[in-house]
């Protein structure tokens, strides 16, 4: 059963009554979830046949309210992981200070008092509602509140702006809508054998993503925009870590965690059997059989953990998320019939 731990997120699960049961049948119409904007759904089986639909959303969007949870599609106390605000080339500066937020120029707020309609600074908006904002430079001499009438001091200065700077989603928010639009997913577990048939403890196993693409196993680049602020994320694939059932794991990393899918030209000549070659970038070995695991299977988990490095705004962050898939698998063991010849 696919779930979800999301640093940015919760899931709302729908279960979806009279599903069909696993083998060989198709999940039966049912109501397309409410959707809120700038959320997904995502839809799978689970162990027992029953199709669950999820509607997931970033924390902040939608009916998340992001107050943190367990392992279960619950939220995080810090779904933006870290954040930092720039100034020009290497230079990090303070978000936020008396003289305002900084919006990757100055730090603005509200003036106040806001200057009368027909002061200059209004110049070509009289007939607007819009607002007058203050602009202090990072490096101004002194950072003062400008008076309308007497003027600013050197690096503050005012002008018209169509809302107050803390209208509108922040940076960060904008990188949570852009995360959301990438549709991440853990994806599908391959493994040899990579069909019905059960594997040969001690023989290797391959693992590999069965379906890979953007989301699955990266890199991949969004955007999200609101007026003149435009975020732009990324997100990397750094690692997956398996855990096999068998209380054995493995982590594979880098260009590697994609894994191989197995191929029989692998096969070193003379060797005959889809195990016989080991993985050259994701594999493992079973020593035991899964007899006597529920449905003499062992469960296989597959946790993908991603980086997701945005930024605009003058900001910068990086959100960690990390999603799970599972799949069943059994192994057995060779049975080796000795005969007598003939005589």
């Amino acid at each position: 059963m696919l779930r979800l731990r999301r640093a940015l997120g919760w899931t709302l699960a729908l279960m979806v009554l009279g599903a069909a049961s696993i083998v060989g049948a198709t999940a039966p119409a049912h109501a397309a979830p409410d959707v809120p904007e700038g959320c997904w759904t995502e839809e799978y089986k689970n162990d027992l046949g029953e199709v669950q639909v999820s509607v997931v959303c970033p924390e902040g969007v939608g009916n998340n309210p992001g107050t943190g949870g367990g392992d279960e599609g619950g939220g995080n106390a810090e779904p933006i992981g870290n954040r930092e605000c720039t100034y020009g080339p290497g230079t990090t500066v303070e978000c936020e200070t008396s003289a305002g937020i900084w919006n990757g120029t100055c730090y603005v707020k509200v003036a106040d008092p806001q200057p009368d309609k027909d002061h200059p600074v209004w110049a070509g908006h009289e007939d607007e509602d819009g607002v007058i904002i203050q602009c202090t430079a990072y490096d101004a001499p002194e950072r003062v509140d400008c008076d309308a009438d007497a003027g600013c001091g050197v690096g503050v200065s005012l002008r018209w702006a169509a809302g107050p700077p803390d209208e509108g989603p922040s940076p960060a928010e904008l990188a949570r809508r852009a995360v959301a639009q990438m549709n991440l997913s853990a994806g599908d577990i391959g493994i040899t054998p990579n069909n019905d048939e059960p594997a040969i403890y001690g023989f290797p196993t391959w693992l590999w993503v069965d379906n890979p693409a953007e989301n699955t196993t990266g890199p991949i680049t969004t955007s999200a925009s609101d007026g003149d602020l435009t975020v732009t994320a990324t997100a990397t694939l750094d690692r997956i870590e398996y855990t096999m059932g068998d209380g054995g794991s493995v982590t594979c990393t880098g260009e590697d965690a994609p894994g191989t899918p197995y191929d029989p030209s692998y096969d070193p000549p003379g060797t005959t059997g889809a195990d016989a070659a080991v993985s050259p970038t994701c594999g493992y070995m079973y020593t035991d059989t899964s007899a006597g695991q529920p449905s003499d299977a062992f469960t296989i988990t597959a946790t993908s953990y991603w980086a997701v490095e945005w930024s605009g705004g003058g900001q910068t962050g990086t959100i960690p998320i990390d999603l799970s898939t599972t799949r069943q698998h059994q192994v057995a063991e060779v049975q080796v019939i000795l005969t007598t010849p003939n005589t």
